[in-house]
């Protein structure tokens, strides 16, 4: 079942347990479409809304484990929908197609006004939030109610383990979180344990990564380190706390790669195989904090619980230990902990001595494509095309890792159509109708990606030394670049800024690299 069709009649229970029988399709209103089923909105008589979310195969529902998530709602007041702020939207009632069952009904979020948590993580997503609603002040009270919302959870046998900022859903102007997608958590009861069913790449427990990861086996564990990453990218601007510039010959393309190795540079005492990005704001932290971190990533020690999270920030705000910024005391976004730096400037200060000041590229033709590849644009005769930055792709719910290994098979696609070499250090197109700006790619590895984000999906790999043209610094993390293959051809997308440094000849001569024509 892939659509609510025409004819379909729905029954379930509606808000405050009121039936609602022979809904039909026209009085749903489609509001988001994920792998595993469609979520309409349906609200009676113009009354407050529900979510009504219809799987794609309802016949592969674990409809055993949904039904013991409603019963308990049922039988615990404070996981009713509505009738606590508990921040949890937690399943409601079974949806029923002539006595088969075919979805599930869950509390409904107005976009209007709730927003997925990556509006505070991811840096291009969080241009939509308004200076005060992210402000130093605003995140600790997410990040005060998300570790309370898990640790109410917890206490009560349920585990999100496919924690990630898409699951989670924030009041824009309160602060106030609703974890989501509780239909696939792990749930203890005292005769039966239902396992999760999805775990996302980046927020992988480094004790669990692997060929293959047991999911069934991921609970609390999972949760703590998962939370810990979340609060260390909401104050970190969105650099993941595994992120870095790694001082090794050994390839390490992916942040759960450097998790599983504890490549951990932001600690009192670093990892000596990798050093901090020079824009991180972790310096800026309490120590306290800062040693909760470290305890979180380490091979050495347990992660922190949830409730001493919660205790942490509630900490923190009770106390007023968030401060105006002495250098600018009326701008929000420059809010500073008490004793410490402010966040804002020190990556201000970075980013100016990292960024160097572009003429915007002027406009010109599309590249050419002299072979084929994935995620190549194509060039039409005679007509221009200036830079752009497209659409963020929607941010997928419920991932599995299977989404690694879609994304490791697109790559390993590029690598068949473009040549022998994933990518050599080639030379870089000189941009007609644009000073060609050279830059050195300064990590051991680094992608080309469709847009400007995490969030968009790899298209070519590079490797150290390769050398790009630096069209247009979209923003202080994300520039578009065009990079040459040896094999002719020619791709033009995006990269994170601080893993590229100018281009040096002498250097690039000295290390055997490949420099621009």
């Amino acid at each position: 079942m892939t659509a609510v069709r025409d004819e379909l009649r729905l029954n379930f229970r509606g808000r405050d347990g009121v039936p609602a029988a022979n809904v039909a399709k026209k009085d749903l209103r489609p509001v988001g479409r994920g792998g595993a089923a469609v979520v309409y909105a349906y609200s009676a008589h113009n009354g407050p809304a529900i979510a009504v979310k219809i799987f794609h195969k309802p016949d592969s529902a674990n409809w055993p484990k949904i039904e013991r998530l409603i019963a308990r709602a049922g039988a615990d007041a404070a996981l009713m929908p509505g009738k606590e702020d508990h921040g949890i939207a937690w399943p409601a009632s079974v949806v029923t197609e002539n006595g088969k069952r075919v979805g599930i009904t869950l509390p409904y979020f107005d976009k209007r006004e709730w927003r997925p948590l990556d509006h505070w993580v991811e840096s291009n997503l969080a241009k939509n939030i308004t200076d005060g609603n992210k402000s130093l002040g605003m995140r600790l009270t997410i990040l005060r109610n998300c570790a309370a919302a898990l640790a109410g959870l917890h206490a009560k046998k349920a585990y999100v383990v496919d924690l990630k900022p898409s699951n989670i859903l924030v009041h824009e102007a309160s602060g106030k979180i609703r974890l989501i997608d509780c239909d696939s958590y792990r749930v203890e009861d005292e005769d039966r344990i239902f396992p999760a069913s999805h775990i996302s790449a980046g927020y992988i427990l480094p004790s669990a990564f692997g060929p293959t990861i047991n999911i069934r086996s991921l609970g609390e564990e999972q949760d703590d380190y998962a939370f810990a990453v979340i609060a260390f990218r909401m104050l970190n601007f969105g650099i993941h706390p595994f992120q870095g510039i790694l001082h090794s010959s050994e390839e390490i393309s992916t942040d759960d790669e450097k998790a599983a190795r504890y490549l951990y540079a932001y600690g009192e005492q670093p990892s000596s195989a990798i050093t901090p990005l020079p824009q991180s704001v972790h310096r800026c932290w309490p120590l306290p904090l800062r040693e909760m971190f470290a305890q979180s990533f380490s091979s050495q020690q347990t992660g922190i619980r949830a409730n001493v999270w919660q205790s942490y920030f509630a900490s923190v705000i009770d106390r007023k230990q968030i401060l105006s910024c002495d250098k600018f005391p009326n701008d929000v976004s420059h809010i500073r902990f008490e004793n410490c730096p402010c966040p804002q400037c020190a990556r201000q200060a970075a980013v100016e001595k990292i960024k160097i000041s572009l003429p915007p590229p002027k406009p010109g033709p599309g590249l050419k494509m002299r072979g084929s590849g994935v995620g190549v644009s194509q060039s039409n005769a005679g007509h221009t095309q200036a830079p752009h930055i497209p659409v963020p792709p929607p941010l997928p719910t419920g991932n599995h890792v299977a989404w690694v290994v879609v994304g490791c098979l697109v790559a390993a696609l590029a690598f068949a159509i473009g040549g022998k070499q994933l990518l050599s250090g080639g030379h870089t197109p000189n941009f007609r109708g644009h000073t060609p700006n050279y830059y050195v790619v300064n990590t051991p590895m680094l992608f080309v990606r469709e847009g400007p984000g995490e969030n968009y999906n790899r298209v070519r790999k590079c490797i150290r030394g390769t050398t790009v043209d630096v069209l247009n610094f979209v923003d202080n993390d994300w520039v578009e670049v065009t990079v040459a293959f040896d094999n002719g051809t020619e791709l033009r997308g995006y990269m994170g800024v601080h893993s590229l440094k100018p281009y040096d000849a002498t250097a690039v001569a000295a290390k055997g690299w490949c420099g621009p024509p």
